[in-house]
């Protein structure tokens, strides 16, 4: 775990670990150099699995490398300070990669709840390896903090990448994804809280959408062997997916080519994934009816 300034909820972050019917486990947390109340609230835990470290403030991808260098354990887990675990989730998420050598990363379902904790809504993803590869060459298949990882896969490709000062966790899911299959339990294991304090999302909305980018396009560089598609396509076919409100008409009538593009390199390297292409293609579908539609709203 790393935190930085997340006293109001770090209590019921560290809490939902402590709580886990799996007990056999350490909690590292670094304290990226906090300047709230960050330091007290954790000297009130009294718990041998608790270890703390504090250091100044040298960002997320450094404070989460040095946690994981500190631990033992043959699986790390990931928790950010202002989400929660359902008390079963390492026990479920355990059990998966024991019975599954060759997988590298399991995550979850998840719920999503404002800063007040109310339910905004509850997200599913792909469960298998096709469907969440295919996920993941648009976006994170699932919240940072229900990522369960072989240790030794995550020393394997170095880490995370400190040059990332967003989108640490899908850069790693994208390199996970090269050693290893991934997968996800299908039950609400996390609970991710939307946080909207002092404007976050806005002002570093376009910084975070650039790393997107930087990666999705790495990721679909490897899978068309080549430079095919462009930074503006890539664009066009993640807004299309994930923000279909914020389309443009140009970037509406471009997008269908892109999708087919992709969609067809990826089936001649992962022949037999058209169930979990298929599944993906509804949201898409629904992302370019909204995106078409807004356009003319917008445009009339």
């Amino acid at each position: 775990m790393a935190l930085y300034n997340d006293g109001p909820y770090l209590l019921r972050s560290i809490g939902s670990i402590l709580a886990q019917t799996f007990t056999d486990f350490e909690l590292i947390v670094v304290d990226d150099g906090s300047t709230d109340e960050t330091a007290t609230l954790l000297a009130s835990f009294d718990d041998p699995r608790l270890v703390v470290v504090r250091q100044d403030n040298r960002g997320v991808a450094h404070a989460l490398n040095r946690a994981a260098g500190m631990a033992q354990g043959e699986y790390i887990a990931r928790i950010d300070g202002d989400d929660r675990s359902s008390p079963d989730r390492l026990d479920l998420q355990v059990a998966f990669l024991d019975a599954r050598p060759d997988h590298v990363l399991v995550g979850s379902w998840w719920r999503v709840r404002d800063l007040d904790g109310r339910v905004l809504g509850e997200h599913t993803t792909p469960a298998t390896d096709r469907g969440l590869r295919w996920r993941a060459l648009f976006d994170l298949p699932f919240p940072h903090s229900a990522f369960l990882i072989r240790r030794d896969a995550f020393e394997r490709i170095g880490g995370y990448d400190p040059d990332f000062a967003f989108a640490q966790d899908y850069d790693l899911v994208r390199r996970l994804t090269k050693v290893g299959k991934v997968g996800a339990v299908p039950e609400i294991l996390t609970d991710w809280q939307f946080d909207h304090r002092e404007g976050r999302s806005v002002r570093n909305h376009k910084e975070q959408r650039s790393f997107v980018i930087d990666v999705s396009m790495t990721g679909l560089t490897e899978l068309f062997s080549g430079p095919a598609i462009s930074p503006e396509e890539v664009d066009s076919l993640l807004r299309v997916i994930g923000q279909p409100w914020a389309v443009s008409r140009g970037q509406a009538a471009e997008a269908p080519a892109v999708f087919h593009r992709v969609r067809r390199a990826f089936l001649q390297v992962y022949p037999g994934s058209r169930a979990a292409v298929k599944d993906a293609f509804r949201g898409y579908a629904r992302g370019l009816l909204v995106a078409r539609a807004g356009s003319r709203r917008v445009l009339l």
